[in-house]
This record gives C-alpha cells, sequence and structure tokens, in this order.
C-alpha cells in the first residue's frame, strides 16, 4: 500500500492472498479530487480499517474496482453516493445497475449470505422493504424467494402495501401477495386483497368507508376476544354477499358451515333484506352444526317467532298464533295440533265452578279497573305451566263445554214439559 504524496492511493494484491487489503490511518490533506485505484485485474477492494483514522477533507471518488459498485463518493460533508456522485443524503444510492442480481438496492443479513432484509426503490413515488425475497431484474411487481416466509410492505403511487406469502420456494420468482392496503386518503383495505381485480386507483376511493374487510371463501373475517390469541370463542363479524352481515359470539362461519367455539353460540345476520337472529345450546367447540333461527324480521316488517318458513302476519309465532295490529289470534288449525280429543263435560263443570272471577288494578296501572282471574288460584285445567298466567282460549272452550251441556238439559226439561202440558191437557178433558 502506498501514496505517491499528491492525493493518489495504490495498493497490491498479495499473490495467493483472498484477503482484503486494509488501510492504514492515512491521511489525504493536500489534494483535490483525490482517487482510489487498484493496480491489479484481480478483483479484490480496498477495505478501511476503522479502528484508525482515516481523514480525508476533499471529495474522494471511487471508481468501478475500488470499493463501491460504477461510481460512488465519500464527500467532505460525509455523505456517501453509491452510483451518484451528487448525494443529497447520508447514503443515497442510485438504482442504476442491478445489485445482487436483483433490483434490490440494500441489502442487510446476519452472516452476508443472500438473505435476510432488501431495501429498493423502482419508481419515483415506491418504496420497497422485504425479508426472505428480493425484487428480481424481472417484470415488476415479481420478487425472488431467499426463504419459504417471505414478507415485505411498499408504497406505490401514493398507497401503502403490506404482503406476505407462505410455502414459497427460496430462488424461485413468485408475485408478492397483498394483505392489507392503506389508501392514499387514509382508506384500508384488509383481505385477500390480490385475488380481486384492482388498479392504485381502487384504494383511492373518496368514500366515507374507512375500513374495507373482505374475502372470497365467506369466512368470518373479523375476530374480537378477550385473553390470548389461542382463546377459542369470542365475536365473529363476516359477510358473503352484498346484502348480507352476520355478526356471531362462540361460532364462526367457514363460508358453508358454522363451527362451534363455545358449548352456545348466538347469531344475528341479514339475508335478502330480512334480519335473523339464531341461538344454539350443547355445542362441543371444533364441531360443525346447524344454526336454529329462532326470531326474524321479513324485508316488509312481518315478524315471525319460532321454526317457521316465513311470516303471514305482523306478528307470527311457530304454533300458528299471529296479530295483525288488532286482536290476537291463537292458532288453532288442526295442522298445529296432535291427540285431539273432546273435553269431558264433569271435567268442564267442576273446572268452571272452581273459577273465582275478581276485580283488580296492575300494580304498574292503578287507574284502569281490570276483570279477570287470579292465577294461582284457578284451576289446573286452565293456568299456564308457571301459574303466572291463565289460557283465555282454554276458559272459553270450558265455558262452551258447560253452556252446550246446559243446553243440553234444558232442551231435555222443556221436553219433559211440554209433555206433562200436553199430559194434563188430555186429563182436563176428560
Amino acid at each position: 500500500m502506498k501514496t505517491d504524496g499528491a492525493g493518489s492511493i495504490s495498493w497490491q494484491v498479495d499473490a495467493g492472498s483472498n484477503d482484503l487489503d486494509t488501510v492504514i490511518g492515512n491521511e489525504v490533506t493536500d489534494a483535490n479530487d483525490a482517487s482510489l485505484n487498484r493496480t491489479s485485474t484481480t478483483p479484490y477492494k480496498l477495505s478501511i480499517n476503522t479502528a484508525h483514522t482515516n481523514t480525508w477533507t476533499v471529495n474522494q471518488n471511487f471508481n468501478g474496482g475500488a470499493h463501491f459498485p460504477e461510481n460512488g463518493i465519500w464527500n467532505i460533508y460525509g455523505r456517501i453516493g453509491i452510483s451518484t456522485t451528487s448525494p443529497d443524503y447520508m447514503l443515497d444510492i442510485a438504482q442504476t445497475v442491478a445489485v445482487n442480481q436483483n433490483l434490490s438496492a440494500l441489502h442487510i443479513s446476519e452472516d452476508g449470505t443472500d438473505t435476510g432484509a432488501y431495501i429498493s426503490s423502482n419508481f419515483a413515488s415506491q418504496f420497497v422493504i422485504s425479508g426472505g425475497a428480493a425484487y428480481n431484474n424481472n417484470t415488476n411487481p415479481e420478487m425472488t424467494a431467499k426463504n419459504a416466509r417471505p414478507a415485505s410492505m411498499g408504497s406505490y403511487k401514493g398507497n401503502l402495501y403490506f404482503n406476505t406469502d407462505l410455502e414459497q420456494t427460496a430462488g424461485t420468482s413468485f408475485v408478492p401477495s397483498a394483505r392489507m392496503v392503506v389508501g392514499g386518503k387514509g382508506n384500508v383495505f384488509i383481505g385477500d386483497i390480490s385475488t380481486l381485480p384492482h388498479s392504485y386507483q381502487t384504494f383511492q376511493r373518496d368514500d366515507q368507508f374507512k375500513l374495507h374487510v373482505f374475502n372470497d371463501s365467506g369466512e368470518s373475517q373479523i375476530r374480537f376476544y378477550k385473553g390470548d390469541i389461542e382463546t377459542l370463542g369470542g365475536g365473529y363479524l363476516s359477510s358473503s354477499f352484498d346484502h348480507q352481515f352476520i355478526i356471531s359470539g362462540g361460532a364462526y362461519n367457514t363460508g358453508s358451515s358454522w363451527v362451534a367455539q363455545s358449548t352456545s353460540a348466538s347469531i344475528i345476520g341479514s339475508y335478502s333484506g330480512s334480519l335473523n337472529f339464531y341461538t344454539n345450546s350443547g355445542l362441543t367447540a371444533g364441531n360443525s352444526f346447524t344454526a336454529n333461527r329462532r326470531i326474524f324480521i321479513e324485508s316488509d316488517g312481518q315478524v315471525g317467532i319460532g321454526n317457521l318458513s316465513g311470516a303471514a302476519h305482523l306478528l307470527h309465532l311457530q304454533g300458528g298464533a299471529y296479530c295483525d295490529g288488532g286482536a290476537w289470534v291463537d292458532g288453532s288449525s288442526r295442522e298445529y295440533k296432535k291427540v285431539i280429543t273432546a273435553l269431558n263435560d264433569d271435567m268442564a263443570l267442576e273446572t268452571l265452578r272452581s273459577l273465582q272471577p275478581v276485580s283488580f288494578y296492575y300494580k304498574q296501572n292503578d287507574e284502569d279497573l281490570k276483570l279477570g282471574f287470579i292465577a294461582e288460584d284457578v284451576p289446573d285445567l286452565v293456568a299456564t305451566g308457571d301459574r303466572k298466567g291463565v289460557a283465555a282460549m282454554d276458559i272459553t272452550a270450558i265455558l262452551t263445554k258447560v253452556v252446550q251441556k246446559q243446553q243440553q238439559l234444558l232442551k231435555s226439561i222443556m221436553q219433559e214439559n211440554r209433555s206433562l202440558e200436553e199430559r194434563v191437557s188430555r186429563l182436563e178433558r176428560q
């Protein structure tokens, strides 16, 4: 290693040596545009021993065979330029050639092998930071995998992209899969974005929706829960159609079935303008099940309760009872009933005798006097199972049976009276 005193430094590689030559504390102060040049055609490069002071007070230019590829500079302000001699930043890389046979301008690794992190920029509005993959020198946006699990983030025309890919083969090219995009106007898009038709303008929509979540399968897309990530259960949000939303707790949707995550599940969802409520119990976590619809509101406002295919009235119950806004109508069709038998006369009479009509006020309304019965005091035949109510239709049936019986008795008495009157009339004529 030697200097000619005029600012030029030259060195000679030792024959048979693979070691880099080392500059030990040389100071160049008097030369203008001093340069470092190697004298051997062997592709060894100059390195600087930072254990000693190396001071440059004027611009130092490096040619392609010195330390930097192509042209570069380490100027008097401490700025380093690679492939540029006019660095505007402390490290300025002009990406005009492929480095390490790819388009990534900066490579960071633990051991110097072609793995780790890569930084590049191919357009005026772009940056790409990647791990486990580098932009190759083929058509953008292809990357070359360096391991099986690459990930990257980058900008393109005002949008910020986040990409992840699994099961890649090192050395092969692939197109990164966008999983989340932050649009130029602040909207966030999450899902299988790469599977959907889109352009950079897609993510710069001027709408009020700040969070867009979507996929192709119809699976539950958002989970919210308390506990660690391995905890089963919680709440889920999904949508499979343009007219649908589903909010579920204790179960998630796979797109084709429900999978329990707890022993019970509750679901609310819309479909074709209707709103549906489901509940299930006795489930086994991890098993599929069929959701039981309990309540639904049709698109025309009619409400159904129970296992019904549809609501035919304003309020329609599974047992057939309904209300259209006026009187309540009990379901009485034969198709709703089984084990149909005639009411016993004596049972009806005994029940009627046991009824004790009363007048009363409801506690929440002490102004309207009411007439009726006390559920705890009526016979079992007309009381509800919990003894908190009285079945009005049951009392109607009791009264009907008793009246029918009385009509039969009255008719029989009238016939007897008529017979007696005829006998008396004949006796009087004798």
